[in-house]
């Protein structure tokens, strides 16, 4: 989240929704200190992810930055409950259970999504333990209590919107006409062990070498283009585990329809071209 004082906005940070590149634009702006950011004691024995607090926590833990919310101009980033669910998927097991995508093929990927949804939807812990908090329905950061608490949301495929609306502020910033965080799997058996063989490498000389740090950036790019596919999220899914995302998150789809609807001008369905 990010509150600033001078130009009267609170940036709502939903957990994979662009946040995090969006709250380093706006640092700048942040009249907070970066209060707001990685793991924070709000009473003993409760841990909870200040980047990505739900409404009903801000207004339970920090009651005058959720006045600000409502006083100000708020907003958020709105995102396809069906491709923001597999991306909270990927960012989970590479944090938590170190299995990184790039590394398996199309059908490894697959399958493992497939079994990690349905038993993750069937636990109910969703929001509960901050380890899901990407997991947390998008409504949760947008009502409370029933009512419309952040007055502004934008979808993560119109950000020019959410830039023009902070440029009507004063608000200097530069979003990207496509999105860069593209998730990728290995092509096949061969490219898989030239991922792995490529990946050790680079581990290994970084640790001889902290200088080889630098070349990061030329790793990636080189790795996509030659050895890895990129993920059709909607080519992840069968049956079940979509219907059990539209029925946990139900009023995520509703929100996103009608953020689409307003925004775009359009009606467009999650999940479909």
């Amino acid at each position: 989240m990010i509150v600033s004082d001078s130009k009267k906005f609170v940036f709502v940070h939903i957990p994979k929704c662009a946040g995090t590149y969006i709250r380093f634009q706006l640092k700048s702006y942040d009249t907070t200190g970066d209060f707001f950011w990685g793991h924070k004691e709000v009473r003993p024995g409760l841990i909870l992810d200040v980047m990505h607090l739900p409404l009903a926590q801000v207004e339970e833990y920090y009651p005058n930055t959720y006045k600000k919310i409502i006083e100000y101009n708020s907003f958020c980033v709105i995102r396809d409950p069906l491709d923001r669910f597999f991306s909270s998927y990927k960012q989970y097991r590479e944090s938590n259970d170190r299995v990184i995508l790039a590394r398996m093929t199309k059908a490894e990927v697959r399958d493992d999504f497939l079994k990690f949804g349905k038993e993750l939807l069937s636990k109910g812990t969703l929001g509960d333990n901050f380890k899901y908090v990407h997991f947390t329905p998008q409504f949760r950061y947008v009502f409370n209590r029933g009512e419309r608490i952040v007055k502004n949301c934008f979808p993560l495929e119109g950000m020019e919107y959410c830039e023009n609306f902070l440029s009507s502020m004063q608000v200097d910033v530069n979003f990207p006409s496509t999105r860069e965080n593209a998730s990728y799997m290995a092509r096949g058996p061969m490219s898989q062990a030239l991922f792995s063989l490529i990946h050790s490498t680079y581990q290994s000389a970084k640790k001889v070498t902290p200088s080889v740090y630098a070349l990061r950036g030329f790793r990636k790019p080189i790795v996509r283009l030659f050895m890895n596919e990129k993920i059709d999220y909607r080519s992840m899914y069968d049956y079940k585990l979509e219907s059990l995302v539209q029925k946990v998150y139900e009023k995520d789809f509703e929100l996103f329809e009608e953020v689409n609807r307003l925004t775009l001008g359009n009606d467009t369905l999650a999940g479909k071209s």
